[in-house]
């Protein structure tokens, strides 16, 4: 993580996940974009973990960000070869991300504000120092730019409507120590793209009048919940028990709406309202 933070980054956040593409035997698609490829396998050998848990689609957008909040990831570990046996499932590479588990001494909270998205943190102790939290939120600011500037454009092409992309990224975990030897972790994660794209024209076609909406729908995310438990048996030997929940969810939209109006109602609707 702190060699993310000395690495040029696109619009001034650092990524788990871009720092890796300068690492040997680790390439992209296609100029950034299109997947990743570790020692010649499949984008598809690779297998995403958060707090555990597989993750079905790392990555927001085109693959430019990752769903790890560099804010909230506590440590990195990237396997390229010689896999052990609890990472069953792909054989390209293994992405094992742990976020943070929470301050136990204080409270404190972090802004920042990039060119390119805000991210707000904060954590602090539980229960007289029994155990702790910690919750970290982004969202990018893409929006904010291509609201304006497409409608913009499509009032100069005899048009209306804008484009709107944007994803966030929710990250919130809890620990409590219930005795001297157990402790109970609770991970949460949420992060969702979404995509809006509506265009309305109007045409003439001999004595009637056409408008036509179309409006598409897009978002797409992850939902991941861990439950762990450590026992700690000796002095040596400690025991992990964990629940998991991923979820990877797609939905699409596309509405059209067709209006027809003669001359003479056209002509009658302009002079009621």
């Amino acid at each position: 993580l702190e060699q993310a933070g000395r690495l040029p980054s696109l619009g001034g956040e650092t990524d788990v996940i871009r720092l890796a593409y300068s690492m040997p035997g680790i390439q992209t698609g296609a100029d950034g974009f299109g997947g990743m490829s570790v020692r010649g396998g499949d984008i598809d050998q690779n297998l995403f973990l958060l707090d555990g848990v597989p993750v079905y689609n790392a990555t927001h957008g085109l693959g430019i960000y990752s769903i790890y909040n560099t804010a909230a990831v506590r440590n990195a570990r990237i396997l390229k070869g010689n896999f052990p046996a609890q990472y069953g499932g792909r054989i390209s590479s293994i992405w094992d991300i742990q976020t943070k588990e929470g301050n136990l001494n204080k409270l404190q909270g972090e802004v920042e504000l990039g060119l390119s998205s805000l991210q707000l943190t904060m954590e602090g102790p539980l229960a007289k120092g029994k155990g702790s939290w910690f919750v970290s939120g982004r969202r990018s600011l893409f929006d904010f730019l291509s609201v304006p500037i497409s409608r913009r454009l499509r009032d100069k092409n005899n048009s209306s409507g804008y484009l709107k992309y944007f994803f966030y990224d929710l990250n919130g975990k809890v620990n409590f120590k219930i005795s001297p030897k157990d402790r109970v972790y609770l991970s949460v994660y949420r992060g969702k793209d979404d995509f809006v794209d509506k265009l309305e024209q109007g045409r003439w076609f001999q004595d009637t009048f056409s408008i036509v909406s179309n409006e598409e729908l897009v978002n797409w995310g992850n939902n991941v919940v861990a439950m762990r438990w450590n026992h700690l048996i000796s002095d040596k030997i400690f025991a992990n028990v964990t629940a998991t929940y991923s979820n990877y969810f797609y939905d699409s939209e596309d509405l059209v709406d067709l209006d027809l109006l003669s001359n003479d109602t056209r002509l009658f609707r302009d002079v009621l309202f």
